[in-house]
């Protein structure tokens, strides 16, 4: 979205970077790409809507493993995990409240249980200072 904005990036978005719009429930069907990116989705879901979500990429990885992408991976970015500050379950109870269906912020090993039963795999997660995680995910080798 920033190349989009930005004329400097956008000559080198142009071959790189496609910004794809549709449901996620709908299954993906650009799959020739490297990297996909949830960010701020699956605490806005419950458990088994984000089961969906993720096996729908998961379809997607192993389409775009079939066409030499072997490190093809999936980056989840969320909140902290609400095992990390106090503030993120304060969060966790306002999208309970604002959002209804299941929606909530998760702990790490929440989040890994719907990676792996979506049939992926937690490759590493990655704090940042400013309180949003990267959870990196792949296909199980």
């Amino acid at each position: 979205v920033a190349a989009r904005e930005n004329p400097a990036l956008a000559a080198y978005a142009e071959d790189r970077l496609r910004v794809v719009e549709r449901s996620f429930f709908d299954g993906i069907e650009e799959t020739d790409g490297r990297l996909y990116v949830l960010k701020y989705i699956l605490h806005n879901w419950g458990d088994e809507d984000c089961v969906r979500i993720l096996s729908n990429v998961r379809a997607a990885l192993e389409e775009a493993s079939s066409t030499n992408n072997d490190d093809a991976r999936v980056l989840i970015i969320e909140h902290g995990p609400i095992e990390s500050s106090p503030e993120i379950r304060l969060l966790d109870l306002h999208m309970a409240v604002l959002c209804g269906k299941g929606a909530s912020e998760r702990t790490t090993e929440e989040y890994s249980k719907l990676v792996e039963a979506s049939g992926l795999i937690m490759h590493r997660v990655h704090p940042s200072k400013g309180g949003v995680y990267v959870l990196e995910c792949g296909l199980p080798v």
